[in-house]
């Protein structure tokens, strides 16, 4: 005995429906997989970023940079392996149900209408039943947000760190206190102090300026905390210079440019900020002089980074209920409806040839052209053997749109090689 769904065998005979169930079982297996992630995360997030503005938002793993990058890069691998899966079986069913079956070809050609074959048609729509209509019409329409969304379910937060940079000279270091200095702002003066204290309780790293150069010639700075830079026994530091030689490093905009500042061969030119601090790391010895002010000496302080891999349960649960509909509208097409669509051009040969149709009888040398008009010529076509070339398959509006496109994309390649 055969299982049944609705009158109709569980493992449909037809091909295309097999493949239609195929695809809706494996967007089921997709729905599972999406439904188990999204309750895991809701139930194990440990930790709700702006409690206040989004709670929708949770942490699934913490960690260095480049593992979380690990992390995030393999998700989102398998996001759009599920993703292509979807879309794929999405786009076969849409074909599916544009597809005309022989009975409604004989209805549009005694109307003196024709169909697509072969291709995934909107023209053909108006030609299928309401029913087919409303399932293309829910297919097409889940698909734009569930891929636009899918890739933002989870997301990085990347850790940077905004330090201090403070330069000083070896009279500085070797101060017990730093009020002795009489350094003239009372605000710097309380920088200058916490950099001194760190210095003397062994808190700061000494780097070579290699090593210094290497640690914040970087945009993303997550290892390397607040910086003391000591100047050369050849420069002369004032009481009035202290208070002007401590700024804000690691900013988004412009987060290594501090380094580059006040030199001569940086003002120069062009060269990014980054370039020259690879050249000056290339050639030892090179003086490096931030601000002006040869540097002789680094204390840096050690970070931990702290970077984490985030999700958002409102997207999750918005790409799951699509996910689910995917899966349902892919079962109502492997089960649903009546007739064989004609899929295929060998589909439609194999047809006429079982049962050739009175309305197009005589009519195979007719091109696109003539079935065009609103009368067609129902006479035997006379054979005419000049040659065409193989750009007449086009129209010339779809010739233009070709020319105009690729003319953009050449363009926009040219002035995006050009800004960089």
């Amino acid at each position: 005995m055969q299982l049944s769904f609705r009158g109709r065998q569980l493992i449909p005979r037809s091909r295309w429906r097999r493949a239609a169930l195929a695809f809706a079982t494996a967007a089921f297996f997709t729905f599972i997989v999406n439904l188990s992630f999204i309750i895991w995360a809701t139930v194990q997030k440990s930790e709700v970023i702006e409690k206040n503005i989004d709670t929708s938002i949770g942490t699934i793993i913490e960690g260095g940079r480049s593992y979380i990058k690990a992390w995030n890069t393999g998700l989102h691998v398998v996001i759009n392996i599920i993703s292509t899966i979807l879309l794929a079986g999405s786009n076969y069913c849409m074909q599916c149900l544009v597809a005309p079956t022989r009975a409604e070809i004989n209805n549009a050609h005694q109307r003196k209408k024709w169909l697509d074959i072969g291709i995934p048609s909107v023209r053909n729509i108006l030609s299928i039943t309401w029913k087919k209509k409303l399932l293309w019409l829910l297919l097409s329409l889940s698909s734009l947000p569930l891929h636009l969304l899918f890739n933002s379910m989870i997301f990085a937060s990347i850790s940077t760190n905004l330090y201090t940079v403070c330069i000083v000279d070896t009279q500085f270091l070797e101060a017990e206190d730093v009020n002795s200095m009489s350094l003239p702002n009372i605000e710097r003066q309380k920088s200058f102090q916490n950099f001194h204290e760190a210095f003397k309780n062994k808190m700061l790293q000494h780097r070579n300026l290699v090593e210094c150069l290497g640690d914040y010639g970087t945009t993303f700075q997550a290892l390397r905390g607040d910086l003391l830079l000591v100047v050369s026994n050849k420069t002369i530091l004032t009481n009035n210079t202290y208070s002007q030689r401590i700024f804000t490093g690691g900013a988004v905009n412009r987060s290594i440019d501090w380094m580059c500042e006040r030199n001569d061969y940086y003002q120069r030119s062009y060269i990014p900020c980054d370039e020259m601090i690879s050249d000056i790391k290339n050639q030892p010895g090179s003086p490096w002089k931030p601000f002006g002010f040869t540097i002789q000496d680094c204390y840096s302080q050690e970070t931990r980074e702290h970077s984490k891999l985030l999700f958002s349960s409102t997207i999750g649960w918005i790409v799951t209920i699509l996910n689910l509909l995917k899966a349902v509208l892919m079962l109502f097409v492997a089960y649903g409806g009546s007739g064989r669509p004609i899929l295929t051009v060998g589909d439609a040969l194999a047809s006429f040839l079982q049962e050739p149709e009175e309305y197009t009888k005589d009519m195979c040398l007719n091109s696109k052209k003539d079935f065009s008009k609103n009368t067609w010529n129902e006479t035997p076509r006379q054979f005419d053997p000049t040659s065409r070339r193989k750009f007449t398959a086009g129209s010339l509006g779809r010739w233009a749109a070709f020319v105009v496109l690729c003319s953009a994309a050449a363009h926009a390649n040219k002035a995006n090689r050009g800004s960089i």
